[in-house]
C-alpha cells in the first residue's frame, strides 16, 4: 500500500516536471514572462529616448554650425562687397585722376596750339577797398613744356629774345582793356630789354603810341638797373613824349638812387622783404613813405596774405595794397574791378 503511493507520488512528480517542461505551468511561466517583457520595453523606451535625445542633440549642433556657417559666409560676402565697393571706387578715382590728368595735358597742348596765352586779373585796393588800378596779368601756355607759367616767368623769358614777343602781346592785350574801361586805371608789365637796343625801341615805340591815359607801365627795378644808362634816358624820353605812368616795381631790391634816377608815378614794395619786421625795416620803409609822400608818389604793398600784413603796412603809411588777402587773381576785368560793399 505504501508502496503504491510512493508510486503515485513519483508518477504526479514525473508529470509535472514534463508538464512545466512543455510549458504547462501558466501561472509560474506568465508571470516570467511579462516581467521581462516590462524589463525589455522599458529598455526599448529608454533607448528610443536616448536616440531621441541624441537626434535633438545632432539637429541642434548641426542648426549651430549651418546657422554659424552661414553668419560667416553673410558677414565675409558683406565685408568682400565692401572691400569691392572701395577698390573699385578707389581704381575709379585713379582712374579719373590718370584720365583728368591725361586729359588736363592734352588741353594744356591744345589750349597752348589754340591760344598761346591767357590772361587774369587782380587789382591792388586803397583803404576803403575801391581798387586804385587792376593788374593785366598773362599766363604762358607753353606748348614746349606743357605746362602754365605765371607772371614769373618774365625773369626766365628776360634772358632770350621771346621776352619781346610775349611781352608785345601782353602789352596790346593791356591796351585794349584799358580802351574798354576808361573809368578804370590798369598796370601792365614791360620788360626793360625794349630799351637796350634801337630796334626794339622802335618795336615798343608802335605800342606806345596807342597807349591811353588810364594805363600804368610797370618796369622791374632790378632789370631796369641792369639795363644800364641807355634805358635810362630812353625811359625819360618815353615818359615825356607819350605822357607816359610809370610804376617801379621792387626797389627795396635796389640801391636808392633808383628813387631819383628814374620818372615814376608808383613805387610797389614787395610784403615778403618786411616780413621778419625788424625796426631798420621799419624806419627803411618810413623813409620810403615820406619821400613818396613829398614827391606826390604812391606807394603800394604786394603779396599781402594776412590780416596782420595788412594792418602793419596800413600803420606804416602804405596807402595801396594788393594780395590774396585783399582779392584772389581773377579771370574777367569785371570780376576783378567790381567793389564789394
Amino acid at each position: 500500500m505504501e508502496n503504491m503511493q510512493m508510486d503515485n507520488r513519483v508518477v504526479n512528480s514525473n508529470n509535472s516536471f514534463s508538464n512545466i517542461r512543455k510549458g504547462k505551468e501558466i501561472k509560474v511561466d506568465t508571470h516570467i514572462k511579462e516581467k521581462l517583457e516590462k524589463l525589455n520595453r522599458e529598455k526599448r523606451r529608454r533607448l528610443a529616448l536616448e536616440r531621441k535625445e541624441q537626434k535633438k542633440i545632432s539637429q541642434a549642433a548641426l542648426r549651430k554650425e549651418k546657422f554659424q556657417s552661414e553668419a560667416v559666409k553673410e558677414a565675409r560676402r558683406s565685408e568682400n562687397r565692401v572691400n569691392a565697393k572701395i577698390s573699385k571706387a578707389k581704381t575709379n578715382k585713379e582712374n579719373k585722376m590718370d584720365n583728368a590728368k591725361l586729359n588736363q595735358a592734352r588741353e594744356r597742348v591744345l589750349r597752348a596750339v589754340r591760344t598761346p596765352y591767357t590772361y587774369y586779373y587782380y587789382a591792388s585796393k586803397n583803404v576803403s577797398n575801391v581798387p586804385v588800378f587792376t593788374n593785366v596779368c598773362q599766363c604762358l601756355n607753353d606748348k614746349f613744356a606743357d605746362r602754365i607759367y605765371q607772371p614769373q616767368y618774365f625773369a626766365i623769358a628776360e634772358q632770350s629774345d621771346r621776352i619781346f614777343d610775349i611781352n608785345g602781346v601782353l602789352i596790346t592785350h593791356a591796351i585794349g582793356v584799358a580802351l574798354s574801361h576808361p573809368k578804370e586805371r590798369f598796370l601792365v608789365q614791360v620788360s626793360p630789354k625794349y630799351l637796350e637796343k634801337k630796334e626794339r625801341l622802335e618795336e615798343l615805340e608802335l605800342l606806345l603810341e596807342n597807349v591811353p591815359s588810364n594805363l600804368i607801365l610797370c618796369f622791374d627795378a632790378r632789370t631796369l638797373v641792369m639795363a644800364g644808362s641807355f634805358a635810362r634816358s630812353h625811359l625819360i624820353s618815353l615818359v615825356e613824349k607819350y605822357q607816359l605812368q610809370i610804376l617801379i616795381d621792387n626797389p627795396e631790391t635796389e640801391r636808392l638812387s633808383i628813387l631819383f634816377d628814374y620818372p615814376f608815378k608808383y613805387i610797389r614794395l614787395d610784403n615778403r622783404y618786411f616780413t621778419d619786421r625788424t625796426e631798420n625795416k621799419k624806419m627803411f620803409l618810413r623813409f620810403l613813405v615820406d619821400y613818396c609822400k613829398k614827391k606826390n608818389i604812391d606807394i603800394c604793398a604786394k603779396y599781402i596774405e594776412t590780416k596782420e600784413d595788412m594792418e602793419w603796412m596800413q600803420t606804416n603809411g602804405v596807402r595801396y595794397l594788393e594780395g590774396n588777402y585783399i582779392q584772389c587773381a581773377k579771370k574777367t576785368v569785371k570780376a576783378a574791378i567790381e567793389v564789394k560793399e
